[in-house]
């Protein structure tokens, strides 16, 4: 015999669908209570378990004094770690799913001179082509583009590519990354690009332009990425009286 679902998680899931369903904002107001009472006709005591679900869940929180609101879901990435963002997803409880748009193996001619520049080879270097799009919790949020050098990872293939890129490039091929040169800044995005991150062209985006390194310094690959404007904070600090030791080497333009 089939047990009926609780009240309070039958309540949890019609209200997590109407969040879901967009028909409220992040930031907005969400119910009190006592509307939720009225609305579904339940009592105080399940609306509270229901509420403190979504709580726990990401969708809701609650400011004293102000009441419950709908939760942003924007990521914080802190520039001065090394950390996927399968990696920090997980940290924050959050799930990752992955769409692969283009796999394919070419050489660098393909690309602009600019990338066998930053990569620092030739342009009849083999390399494989990457272009998917991660989402978190089902909502696409990068679209990752990037050129890797094929001689460090032969055997590359789309399975490798729905989790961890460098778990998986570190795992199966035993490269050792150690970090990556970045740029980071503030980008209109074509009509392309909006559709495949559910955004409206023109709209603004993190864009990100980096070379991954290995512990020789040598060039594993280039990316050209864009994170949904909405969805991260880029986050470093700056040690005004112990600063960085520049770069040996320097592959992305100022």
């Amino acid at each position: 015999m089939l047990l009926k679902e609780p009240l309070y998680l039958q309540l949890a899931k019609k209200l997590r669908a109407e969040i879901q369903k967009g028909n409220f904002e992040e930031g907005d107001q969400f119910y009190a209570e006592r509307e939720i009472c009225r609305k579904f006709d339940i009592s105080r005591i399940t609306a509270n378990k229901a509420i403190s679900i979504l709580i726990t869940e990401g969708y809701l929180e609650h400011r004293k004094g102000k009441g419950t609101f709908v939760k942003s879901s924007e990521s914080l990435c802190n520039m001065s770690e090394l950390m996927s963002f399968t990696k920090m997803a997980a940290l924050m409880g959050r799930n990752v799913s992955t769409k692969v748009l283009e796999f394919r193996k070419t050489q660098v001619a393909e690309f602009p001179e600019a990338v066998a520049n930053h990569l620092n080879v030739g342009k009849e270097e083999d390399v494989f082509f990457i272009r998917r799009v991660r989402c978190l919790e089902e909502k696409p949020v990068i679209l990752d583009r990037r050129v890797i050098r094929a001689r460090f990872c032969p055997e590359l293939n789309e399975t490798m590519l729905s989790g961890s890129l460098i778990s998986g490039l570190e795992n199966r091929f035993g490269l050792y990354i150690t970090g990556w040169d970045q740029r980071i800044q503030a980008v209109s995005i074509d009509q392309e690009e909006a559709q495949l991150l559910e955004m409206k062209a023109g709209d603004a985006c993190l864009s990100l332009k980096a070379v991954g390194l290995l512990e020789d310094s040598s060039p594993l690959w280039y990316e050209w990425s864009l994170f949904h404007g909405r969805h991260f904070i880029f986050s470093n600090r700056v040690n005004v009286h112990n600063p960085s030791q520049p770069a040996e080497r320097v592959y992305i333009e100022s």
